[in-house]
């Protein structure tokens, strides 16, 4: 399962990667001010939610031993304490919900 999971994620990259490699080239894609402070602090939340992950995660023996309903439990509560730590972050970083948003060009 890990390796089906990495390779699909290397996947993912490279073909972004080349995507913007290509759209770069032809100049149908140009980077804006303010993407490039946008992309660190998305990558900061990321890792503070990787942390926070982390440090919640549990021995692997509690999830091996707990019921289904446990393991579904334990799992929401790191789903919304993951989703927490990456909005929490993102704030603390700077990010507002209007650095998400486009304005289509008239």
């Amino acid at each position: 399962h890990v390796g089906l999971a990495l390779s699909t994620s290397i996947a993912a990259c490279v073909n972004a990667g080349l995507l913007f490699f290509l759209l770069k080239k032809e100049q149908a894609f140009q980077l804006q001010q303010g993407w490039l402070s946008l992309l660190l602090r998305i990558t900061l939340a990321a890792s503070c939610m990787g942390v926070v992950l982390y440090l919640f995660k549990g021995e692997g023996v509690l999830w091996l031993e707990a019921g289904a309903w446990s393991r579904v439990a334990r799992l929401l509560g790191l789903v919304i304490l993951g989703f927490a730590a990456y909005g929490i972050s993102l704030l603390l970083f700077g990010a507002r919900p209007r650095h998400f948003l486009t304005q289509a060009e008239v």
